[in-house]
């Protein structure tokens, strides 16, 4: 997958060609600007017969005075276009790459280096058009054009014109390359250093306080701005550099041509008039390669953006996708038989020989002490991460069992309804964080679904009511109000199936029996599985299923459970057995 200007469509490329169209345009216009004008001061200085002998220059320099300020906002406007519809094109492409990367992906892709990636990167590569490739191009025509008007002068004039331009466009970006290359591309690689440790450091700040490592990070982040001090230093150094060999280049041209064309003048060759001419075109024509110095300057920093944004390409995706013909059954059955899964090759197994049936209208629990593997089972059913061993497969009704892995894994998310045990909320309103789960939501079935997660009353005390906002990442809502709003986002995706990963954790135990007997009793016709290391209300389920070490050790309802020695009445050594029915 390319990225940077090679991603435009070959409709875009059209304004692609505008851009540097009228680019060139801009060029000529300020050619023919200059040119006549010193045309006009050296003809007016010669005080002619008739005031009718200078209107054609006159309205050479209103004509092209005029159409440069036309041709160069049309220039400005499709290459800015052009520039936006890169940046499009490069972001859309960036995030089809790593959001199947995610989450086994993310794991070696640090935050703040993503953030950076995501961001920074890709930022840097919308300069290409506008900051590279264009001003090649244009360079290039105004080289010809003004190397055609000398020669229209005098061949010797465009001689030497054309030979200092192209010193200068050779001589000056080689020398700006040099110059900038390495520390326009470490540049980005700092940057991204920069916004891993911030960001590292900002989500870690109470586990580094706690640990007493302020200092050590303070001290690392030292380091890291006085790395970007010291670069910035000499990438100015450099651009500054490069500016007077430019302003140097520019006057030693004007010099070599006036002075070829005062030898031109003494020998009769060039007529007086033109003379001026000639040193002034010769200024105007270093505003097409001007800009080129300053172009190779970012060359470093684009192809070492393109390279980390290549380097997502190159990335396994963490689950395998293989999508059938036929779509996933509305209403599946999952059956899971002796899955063995680790997140990492050499890691412990965090599932061994876990089986488990979720079928429609059936509710089971899982319950187990913590790091025994329930939370992953929902990572694996979910398509977030490929097991290793064993099988799982969909099916309905009388159909055919099939692998789950054959599946498109976004058409089996959909099917799933997922509570997650740390869901994340949006720095937006209620109503817009309620209807990521479904946009074309009403306000009768988000109220529907509030009741059910018990937020309808907490909604109407808040002054806005759904339109009020919760916050980055929803601070400001309780531990147990973020809970239950994703339970309402849950009820409200209306999936067949249903994954519950600590659903009324931080809530109290009659809040709690009262969320779950509403819950459940609206998902009654679903597949529930409903994860917890409590042992409260497990009453109101089919069957717990009792989960220790990656796998299934007892399973039954919880009062049969309760009854008999086991795993799941070791649960409840220092709870009461009335907790079983809150």
């Amino acid at each position: 997958m390319n990225f940077g200007f090679r991603t435009l469509s070959s409709r875009d490329r059209l304004w692609v060609v505008l851009a540097l169209a009228f680019g060139a345009a801009t060029v000529a216009a300020n050619l023919g600007l200059m040119s006549t004008s010193a045309y006009l001061i050296a003809r007016a200085a010669q005080h002619p017969e008739t005031v009718l002998l200078l209107w054609v220059p006159v309205v050479g320099v209103r004509f092209f005075g005029i159409f440069r300020g036309v041709f160069r906002y049309a220039e400005r406007y499709f290459s800015h276009d052009v520039t936006f519809r890169l940046l499009k094109e490069i972001r859309v492409r960036v995030y089809r790459l790593v959001e199947p990367l995610l989450p086994e992906g993310g794991d070696r892709l640090r935050n703040g280096d993503l953030l950076a990636r995501l961001v920074a990167d890709v930022d840097t590569l919308q300069n290409e058009f506008l900051g590279l490739r264009a001003p090649v191009a244009i360079a290039a025509a105004g080289l010809v054009l003004a190397g055609a008007l000398a020669a229209w002068m005098h061949p010797w004039l465009a001689a030497v014109l054309v030979g200092c331009l192209l010193a200068a466009g050779f001589a000056l970006p080689w020398m700006a390359d040099r110059l900038a290359r390495r520390g326009a591309a470490r540049r980005v690689t700092l940057r991204a250093e920069l916004s891993q440790h911030l960001v590292e450091t900002m989500n870690g700040l109470t586990d580094v306080l706690a640990f007493g490592a302020e200092d050590r990070a303070a001290a690392r982040l030292d380091g890291l701005q006085r790395d970007w001090r010291r670069l910035e230093v000499g990438l100015h150094r450099a651009s500054g550099l490069t500016a007077a060999a430019t302003a140097a280049f520019t006057h030693l041209t004007v010099a070599a041509v006036a002075a070829v064309g005062v030898l031109l003048v003494q020998a009769g060759r060039l007529p007086g008039i033109l003379l001026p001419v000639a040193a002034l075109l010769a200024m105007a024509a270093f505003e097409a390669v001007g800009r080129l110095p300053e172009a190779f300057e970012t060359r470093g920093a684009i192809e070492e953006a393109r390279r980390r944004l290549a380097e997502l390409e190159g990335r396994h995706p963490g689950v395998e996708v293989a999508p059938l013909t036929e779509p996933v059954p509305e209403r599946p059955r999952i059956v899971v038989r002796n899955v063995r899964f680790r997140y990492r090759p050499g890691d412990p197994w965090v599932l061994r020989d876990f089986s488990l049936t979720l079928a429609p209208g059936r509710h089971l629990a899982l319950v187990g002490p913590s790091g025994a593997g329930k939370s992953s089972v929902v990572a694996v059913l979910t398509r977030l991460h490929e097991f290793q061993f064993g099988s799982i497969t969909l099916s309905a009704g009388d159909l055919p069992r099939v692998d789950i892995r054959r599946f498109d894994p976004e058409a089996v998310r959909a099917r799933i309804a997922v509570v997650e045990q740390f869901p994340h909320v949006f720095d937006a309103t209620l109503r817009q964080n309620l209807r990521l789960a479904r946009p074309g939501a009403t306000d009768d079935e988000l109220r529907r679904a509030l009741e059910i997660a018990g937020l309808d009353r907490f909604v109407d005390s808040l002054p806005h009511g759904l339109d009020s906002p919760v916050g980055e990442r929803g601070l400001a809502l309780s531990g147990g109000e973020r809970k239950r709003l994703a339970i309402a986002r849950a009820v409200l995706k209306d999936a067949p199936i249903l994954l519950l990963d600590e659903p009324t954790e931080g809530l109290d135990p009659a809040l709690a029996r009262r969320v779950m007997r509403a819950l459940l009793s609206w998902a009654r016709d679903r597949a529930v599985l409903w994860i917890t290391h409590s042992v409260e209300d497990l009453d109101l389920v089919d069957e717990v299923l009792v989960m220790d070490g990656g796998r299934i050790v007892q399973r039954g309802p919880a009062e049969r459970l309760a009854a008999v020695d086991g795993p799941f009445r070791a649960l409840l050594r220092f709870r009461p057995p009335h907790v079983l029915i809150g």
